[in-house]
């Protein structure tokens, strides 16, 4: 295992966050039929995982995040999961997903969408000032959306997409 950075070939030191790469005699030799993500994913006996991670000094590694998730904020590498995980530690806020919104002048922008742990606690600029408090000015989110709940593509897991696509509608409307 590697972490790399976004060139795909220098190895990022500690605490740096790189893309998680991986090879082991297991290992696929690639997508069937699928060559162009083949040639993406797998080289050099390497797969390319898309997982961004840091390591840290005793060698335990830490999910940031996906790398097709990852938001780029006016230079800045914004993940969405360490914004999420800043929103979950307010007391106001039962679930949370941070989609990146295009936008003209940063390239994107952090947008939230919230469920709270109970109705009218964790108003939006409340939770604005909360990130804005405890994380890094760029990536707080610049608009917050609260939901009754997440919604879920076919897998289970929160459908990314359809909030993107509802957080550029939502913009359209203001």
């Amino acid at each position: 295992m590697r972490l790399v950075a976004e060139d795909g070939v220098t190895d990022v030191g500690v605490d740096e966050p790189g893309e998680l790469v991986t090879r082991n005699p297991g290992l696929a030799a690639g997508y069937w039929r699928r060559p162009e993500a083949t040639a993406e994913k797998f080289r050099e006996g390497w797969l390319y995982t898309g997982d961004l991670m840091r390591r840290d000094a005793d060698g335990h590694y830490f999910f940031l995040g996906r790398r097709d998730d990852m938001a780029n904020v006016a230079g800045e590498n914004v993940y969405p999961k360490e914004v999420e995980d800043l929103l979950l530690r307010h007391p106001g806020v039962r679930d949370a997903c941070v989609v990146p919104r295009p936008d003209p002048v940063k390239g994107s922008v952090p947008v939230a969408f919230v469920v709270e742990t109970e109705a009218e606690t964790g108003r939006a600029q409340t939770l604005k000032d909360y990130t804005l408090a405890h994380g890094a000015p760029y990536a707080h989110p610049r608009d917050i959306f609260f939901l009754a709940a997440l919604p879920l593509g076919g897998t289970g897991k929160v459908d990314r997409a359809a909030l993107v696509r509802r957080a550029v509608d939502l913009s359209r409307r203001s």
